[in-house]
């Protein structure tokens, strides 16, 4: 979550920064209420905690402008006073909270902690989405009951699809909420977290749960369909290997190419044949005219196909290993395999079923 720290006492405002960046959270910091004011404006905050004196606009002044102007981020203001007028002519021009200083960060953190939860209607302090769950009062994750570490934004990305499991959350929506405005990250930064935060989730059993739709950003996928994913390949798949007559092993997409390679090649007789990679550089002029989608997949420009697994042929008379790769695109499920046969060449084919395409690609 983000918060806006308005503080003009410059080492008051950095004990304040640093507790709550340590609770996970996102903090921006201004030092007087005018920028202040611009910043909650011009971002959407979960939280604002400001100092009741502040120079160049006060508080109660930003509390009546932040308001008139449909502003309906919880404010918090931090005051040395105890005086009653002081919390009154506060809470009466829109604050929500009204704390005395010197307060511990760990009581302002429970404080915070307590209105953000009042303000989403919240029954319950927790998140949970299938074996995992999210303490937000302790920023514990764990997985069927066991930790699991995160980073810092790590954190912040799954609490944020946990939150809203069936939303989709654009990269720039992800920035914002993420990353202060000092420190602004391009879009394969947060590429790279969100592949970090997959491989964890997938060593600690909780399974491919992020998906990418693409164009738009990233999203939990259905329980149902993670469930059924973990359990066997994709119904085309399974369809084309047997065709094939080959017999297939589901793999984890975000092992290490050493843990995949060593599944891969326990499964298979010939080893030294497998091929073993997570991106795939060909160039064909039958390529000419398929869709930028996958062309950029070829390329291995973008990480929207996973692999899925190996398959090995039960005729020891025509061994033959292929590496299957897949991704959804607008109903529409494109297989790359990589074949290892003695007989390596270019093959389309293109099937339909339940009004979906199926586009089968090999080499």
């Amino acid at each position: 979550m983000k918060l806006l720290v308005i503080e003009d006492n410059q080492s008051l405002a950095k004990t304040i920064v640093v507790g709550l960046t340590q609770q996970n959270y996102v903090v921006d910091l201004a030092d007087n209420g005018e920028t202040g004011l611009d910043n909650a404006l011009a971002y959407n905050y979960d939280l604002i905690l400001l100092d009741i004196n502040l120079p160049h606009l006060d508080s109660i002044s930003l509390c009546r402008r932040l308001r008139q102007a449909g502003n309906t981020s919880p404010i918090v203001l931090l005051s040395a006073s105890a005086a009653t007028q002081d919390m009154v002519a506060g809470l009466d021009a829109g604050a929500d909270d009204y704390i005395i200083k010197p307060c511990p960060v760990e009581g302002l953190a429970a404080r915070i902690r307590a209105l953000l939860r009042r303000n989403r209607d919240a029954s319950t302090p927790t998140l949970q989405w299938g074996n995992l769950e999210i303490d937000p009062s302790t920023c514990e994750v764990t997985c069927q009951g066991q930790p699991l570490r995160l980073s810092p934004k790590e954190y912040g990305l799954l609490y944020l699809l946990m939150s809203s499991p069936t939303r989709i959350f654009s990269q720039d929506y992800i920035i914002e909420k993420l990353w202060t405005f000092g420190e602004p990250p391009n879009r394969e930064t947060v590429k790279a977290h969100v592949k970090g935060l997959r491989r964890k989730l997938n060593k600690a059993g909780a399974g491919d749960i992020i998906e990418t739709v693409y164009g738009f950003g990233y999203r939990l996928k259905d329980l149902s369909e993670l469930q059924t994913a973990s359990s066997k390949l994709n119904p085309i798949l399974e369809r084309f290997v047997a065709m094939r007559q080959m017999e297939y092993l589901i793999l984890n997409p975000d092992l290490t190419i050493r843990e995949i390679s060593d599944q891969a090649h326990k499964f298979c007789d010939f080893p030294e044949k497998l091929i073993i990679g997570k991106s795939v550089s060909v160039s064909f002029p039958e390529l000419i005219g398929l869709d930028d989608i996958l062309l950029d997949v070829l390329a291995g420009k973008t990480e929207d196909f996973r692999l899925e697994g190996v398959a090995r042929s039960h005729n020891p008379q025509r061994p033959e290993y292929i590496d299957i790769y897949s991704m959804n695109v607008d109903n529409q499920l494109f297989v790359l395999f990589e074949d290892v046969s003695p007989e390596m060449s270019w093959r389309q084919t293109v099937t339909q079923q339940e009004n979906e395409t199926y586009l089968l690609l090999g080499f």
